[in-house]
């Protein structure tokens, strides 16, 4: 599910990046007339996909931090959980035996 979610942000992502940079609109020169207004529907458009572009991106890089992050305490989460793992054993202190007083020498 992580990795469906990561993808799906990504590419949604890149596809609006495209379509800002290559797909942007030109100013209109037909008239003079209709050239301020043309001119003003233009800079808003360009501002709201800046804002649009500005904001997904945030939003972009937030989802890629924590999918490392969570693959990254996943992977440490197993690699502790491993029965028999040399590194997770060094880490933990070693085991003092500690004296039963119940214990008889008998007993072993």
């Amino acid at each position: 599910m992580r990795d469906a979610i990561a993808a799906t942000v990504i590419v949604l992502y890149l596809v609006l990046l495209s379509w800002a940079v290559f797909f942007s609109t030109g100013v209109s020169t037909s008239s003079p007339a209709t050239d301020g207004a043309a001119n003003q529907a233009t800079e808003s458009i360009n501002k709201v996909t800046s804002e649009l572009l500005t904001s997904f991106t945030s939003i972009t890089a937030v989802v890629v931090a924590f999918y490392f992050g969570s693959v990254t305490i996943d992977q440490v989460t197993r690699h502790r959980q491993e029965p028999g793992n040399a590194a997770a054993a060094q880490d933990a202190p070693p085991e003092k035996e500690v004296a039963d007083p119940n214990r008889r020498d008998s007993d072993g």
